[in-house]
Protein backbone atom coordinates (compact mmCIF):
# COMPACT_ATOMS: atom_id res chain seq x y z
CA UNK A 1 0.00 0.00 0.00
CA UNK A 2 2.56 2.68 0.54
CA UNK A 3 3.78 2.46 -2.73
CA UNK A 4 0.35 3.37 -3.97
CA UNK A 5 0.25 5.84 -1.87
CA UNK A 6 3.67 7.04 -2.92
CA UNK A 7 2.48 6.74 -6.58
CA UNK A 8 -1.15 8.71 -6.22
CA UNK A 9 1.25 11.74 -4.76
CA UNK A 10 3.51 11.54 -7.03
CA UNK A 11 1.42 11.11 -9.95
CA UNK A 12 -0.55 14.45 -8.96
CA UNK A 13 2.57 16.91 -7.85
CA UNK A 14 4.27 15.80 -11.23
CA UNK A 15 1.55 15.57 -13.67
CA UNK A 16 -0.17 18.82 -12.81
CA UNK A 17 2.96 20.91 -12.68
CA UNK A 18 4.10 19.10 -16.00
CA UNK A 19 1.23 20.50 -17.89
CA UNK A 20 0.94 23.74 -15.82
CA UNK A 21 2.59 25.52 -12.91
CA UNK A 22 -0.65 28.51 -12.96
CA UNK A 23 -2.65 26.78 -10.09
CA UNK A 24 -0.42 25.09 -7.15
CA UNK A 25 -0.61 21.96 -6.69
CA UNK A 26 -1.85 21.01 -2.47
CA UNK A 27 -3.21 17.66 -1.51
CA UNK A 28 -4.40 16.59 1.88
CA UNK A 29 -4.46 13.51 2.98
CA UNK A 30 -4.88 11.34 5.53
CA UNK A 31 -2.49 8.68 4.41
CA UNK A 32 1.15 9.28 4.46
CA UNK A 33 4.93 8.18 3.36
CA UNK A 34 8.42 8.69 4.03
CA UNK A 35 9.84 11.71 1.90
CA UNK A 36 5.70 12.92 0.39
CA UNK A 37 6.53 16.33 1.75
CA UNK A 38 8.25 16.67 -1.58
CA UNK A 39 4.82 16.34 -3.41
CA UNK A 40 2.94 19.39 -1.73
CA UNK A 41 1.26 16.77 0.45
CA UNK A 42 -0.20 17.85 4.26
CA UNK A 43 -1.34 15.13 6.45
CA UNK A 44 -4.18 15.36 8.75
CA UNK A 45 -5.48 12.94 11.26
CA UNK A 46 -8.29 12.62 9.92
CA UNK A 47 -12.11 13.28 11.20
CA UNK A 48 -11.49 12.99 15.00
CA UNK A 49 -14.18 13.73 17.49
CA UNK A 50 -13.56 16.57 20.01
CA UNK A 51 -12.41 15.23 23.35
CA UNK A 52 -9.80 15.70 25.71
CA UNK A 53 -8.33 12.53 25.14
CA UNK A 54 -8.73 13.12 21.70
CA UNK A 55 -6.59 16.23 21.67
CA UNK A 56 -4.09 14.43 23.81
CA UNK A 57 -3.60 11.71 21.51
CA UNK A 58 -3.08 13.99 18.59
CA UNK A 59 0.61 15.43 20.07
CA UNK A 60 1.75 12.18 20.34
CA UNK A 61 0.94 11.92 16.58
CA UNK A 62 2.60 15.17 15.33
CA UNK A 63 5.54 14.78 16.92
CA UNK A 64 5.76 10.93 15.59
CA UNK A 65 5.09 12.23 12.17
CA UNK A 66 7.93 15.00 12.60
CA UNK A 67 10.52 12.06 13.73
CA UNK A 68 9.53 10.52 10.55
CA UNK A 69 11.33 13.38 8.87
CA UNK A 70 7.44 14.97 7.52
CA UNK A 71 7.14 17.98 8.81
CA UNK A 72 3.18 19.14 7.47
CA UNK A 73 0.81 17.96 9.98
CA UNK A 74 -2.25 19.22 11.50
CA UNK A 75 -5.17 18.27 12.93
CA UNK A 76 -9.18 19.40 13.01
CA UNK A 77 -8.88 21.97 15.92
CA UNK A 78 -11.84 21.76 17.91
CA UNK A 79 -12.60 18.31 16.31
CA UNK A 80 -14.49 17.16 13.90
CA UNK A 81 -17.02 14.89 15.60
CA UNK A 82 -18.95 17.62 18.23
CA UNK A 83 -21.61 14.80 19.74
CA UNK A 84 -20.23 14.81 23.09
CA UNK A 85 -21.14 18.61 23.49
CA UNK A 86 -24.39 19.59 22.81
CA UNK A 87 -24.56 23.43 21.58
CA UNK A 88 -21.14 23.91 21.68
CA UNK A 89 -20.81 27.28 21.33
CA UNK A 90 -23.15 27.62 24.55
CA UNK A 91 -21.01 24.82 26.23
CA UNK A 92 -18.59 26.28 28.74
CA UNK A 93 -16.33 22.96 28.95
CA UNK A 94 -16.18 22.43 25.33
CA UNK A 95 -15.22 26.60 24.61
CA UNK A 96 -12.49 25.88 27.02
CA UNK A 97 -11.37 22.32 24.72
CA UNK A 98 -11.41 24.49 21.96
CA UNK A 99 -9.10 27.42 23.20
CA UNK A 100 -6.47 24.74 24.42
CA UNK A 101 -6.54 22.66 20.57
CA UNK A 102 -6.58 25.94 19.60
CA UNK A 103 -2.78 26.74 21.17
CA UNK A 104 -2.03 23.51 20.42
CA UNK A 105 -2.54 24.39 16.34
CA UNK A 106 -0.78 27.62 16.71
CA UNK A 107 2.49 25.86 16.68
CA UNK A 108 1.56 23.02 14.31
CA UNK A 109 2.73 23.66 10.43
CA UNK A 110 -0.60 23.80 9.53
CA UNK A 111 -3.18 25.56 11.41
CA UNK A 112 -6.68 24.42 10.54
CA UNK A 113 -10.23 24.45 12.10
CA UNK A 114 -12.77 22.22 11.39
CA UNK A 115 -16.57 21.57 12.54
CA UNK A 116 -16.96 24.31 15.68
CA UNK A 117 -18.38 26.67 13.44
CA UNK A 118 -17.11 29.10 15.72
CA UNK A 119 -16.11 32.92 14.90
CA UNK A 120 -12.38 33.46 14.57
CA UNK A 121 -10.55 37.22 15.21
CA UNK A 122 -6.75 37.71 15.76
CA UNK A 123 -6.59 40.28 18.43
CA UNK A 124 -4.24 42.06 20.96
CA UNK A 125 -3.60 40.33 24.41
CA UNK A 126 -1.01 43.00 26.41
CA UNK A 127 1.45 41.45 29.18
CA UNK A 128 4.26 40.98 26.03
CA UNK A 129 5.67 42.45 23.30
CA UNK A 130 4.65 41.01 20.05
CA UNK A 131 5.08 39.78 16.06
CA UNK A 132 3.06 38.70 13.27
CA UNK A 133 3.80 38.78 10.06
CA UNK A 134 0.99 38.73 7.58
CA UNK A 135 1.82 36.75 4.12
CA UNK A 136 -0.20 37.29 1.21
CA UNK A 137 0.47 35.75 -2.81
CA UNK A 138 -2.61 34.82 -5.30
CA UNK A 139 -3.58 31.83 -3.12
CA UNK A 140 -3.66 29.38 -6.36
CA UNK A 141 -0.57 29.14 -7.98
CA UNK A 142 3.20 29.13 -7.94
CA UNK A 143 3.97 32.50 -9.03
CA UNK A 144 5.43 32.88 -5.13
CA UNK A 145 8.08 31.45 -6.56
CA UNK A 146 9.01 34.12 -8.45
CA UNK A 147 8.80 36.71 -5.59
CA UNK A 148 5.03 37.88 -5.95
CA UNK A 149 4.05 38.00 -2.78
CA UNK A 150 3.70 40.17 -0.10
CA UNK A 151 3.98 40.58 3.66
CA UNK A 152 2.77 43.01 6.41
CA UNK A 153 4.59 42.85 9.78
CA UNK A 154 2.95 44.38 13.40
CA UNK A 155 4.76 44.78 16.26
CA UNK A 156 3.10 45.05 19.96
CA UNK A 157 5.21 47.16 22.27
CA UNK A 158 3.74 46.72 25.49
CA UNK A 159 5.45 49.04 27.66
CA UNK A 160 4.13 51.85 25.09
CA UNK A 161 0.80 50.07 23.86
CA UNK A 162 1.50 50.92 20.60
CA UNK A 163 0.55 48.45 17.30
CA UNK A 164 3.25 48.94 14.86
CA UNK A 165 1.43 47.93 11.12
CA UNK A 166 4.90 48.22 9.33
CA UNK A 167 4.93 49.01 4.82
CA UNK A 168 3.48 46.43 2.74
CA UNK A 169 6.75 44.72 1.45
CA UNK A 170 6.24 43.29 -1.97
CA UNK A 171 3.13 42.70 -4.33
CA UNK A 172 1.33 40.47 -6.78
CA UNK A 173 -1.71 40.18 -9.31
CA UNK A 174 -5.01 41.17 -7.29
CA UNK A 175 -3.43 42.14 -4.22
CA UNK A 176 -5.67 44.60 -1.98
CA UNK A 177 -4.30 47.64 -1.59
CA UNK A 178 -6.52 49.69 0.70
CA UNK A 179 -8.12 47.98 3.60
CA UNK A 180 -9.77 48.25 7.01
CA UNK A 181 -7.92 46.79 9.99
CA UNK A 182 -10.57 45.92 13.52
CA UNK A 183 -7.79 46.67 16.51
CA UNK A 184 -9.28 45.12 19.38
CA UNK A 185 -7.03 44.88 23.28
CA UNK A 186 -8.35 42.24 25.14
CA UNK A 187 -9.40 43.58 28.53
CA UNK A 188 -12.05 41.89 31.28
CA UNK A 189 -14.78 43.43 29.71
CA UNK A 190 -13.87 43.58 25.89
CA UNK A 191 -12.74 40.55 23.58
CA UNK A 192 -12.94 37.87 25.92
CA UNK A 193 -16.27 35.74 25.17
CA UNK A 194 -16.71 33.48 22.19
CA UNK A 195 -20.07 34.52 21.40
CA UNK A 196 -20.52 37.95 22.97
CA UNK A 197 -19.91 40.94 21.32
CA UNK A 198 -16.46 42.57 20.60
CA UNK A 199 -15.81 46.76 20.41
CA UNK A 200 -12.71 47.37 18.41
CA UNK A 201 -10.52 49.91 20.01
CA UNK A 202 -9.53 51.26 16.77
CA UNK A 203 -10.62 51.26 13.28
CA UNK A 204 -7.14 51.62 10.72
CA UNK A 205 -7.46 52.20 6.89
CA UNK A 206 -4.56 51.24 5.55
CA UNK A 207 -3.16 51.34 2.37
CA UNK A 208 0.24 50.07 2.42
CA UNK A 209 2.17 52.67 4.45
CA UNK A 210 3.39 52.39 8.19
CA UNK A 211 0.62 53.39 11.13
CA UNK A 212 1.29 53.29 14.78
CA UNK A 213 -1.45 53.19 16.74
CA UNK A 214 -1.57 54.04 20.22
CA UNK A 215 -4.10 52.02 22.48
Amino acid sequence: MKFLYEADRLSAYDHQRSVTSDKRVFILTRSAFAGQQRYAANTWSGDIVASWETLRNQISAGLNFSLCGIPYWNSDIGGFFLWDYKKPLENADYRELYARWVQFGTFCPMMRSHGADAPREIRIYPGANGEFTLYEDENDNYNYEKGMYSTINFIWNDAKNTLTINDRNGSFSGIITERKFNIIRVAPANGTGIVSLVKSDKEVNYIGKKVVIKL
